[in-house]
């Protein structure tokens, strides 16, 4: 079997949260190397896919947004 540069892929995933891109301050003791920021959850995450071949093909990005049913069966 060969492998051609055509068929060999490299994806890559980022996950965005969608309206939380104000500044804010974090109020934290004094001398803490590495405040948390949290947030309420109530955001909504998109998820970015990308693709790109050995060759320099690239696919188009595939987003992945929040769902309105979901069936388990």
């Amino acid at each position: 079997m060969e492998f051609v540069p055509e068929n060999m892929y490299n994806m890559n995933e980022k996950g965005f949260m969608m309206g939380k891109g104000e500044r804010c301050k974090v109020i934290c003791r004094r001398g803490r190397k590495n405040p948390r920021l949290t947030h309420d959850g109530s955001g909504e995450w998109v998820t970015v896919i990308e693709a790109v071949s050995a060759s320099g093909i690239v696919l188009p990005p595939m987003l992945i947004n929040k769902g309105e049913v979901y069936y388990m069966s």
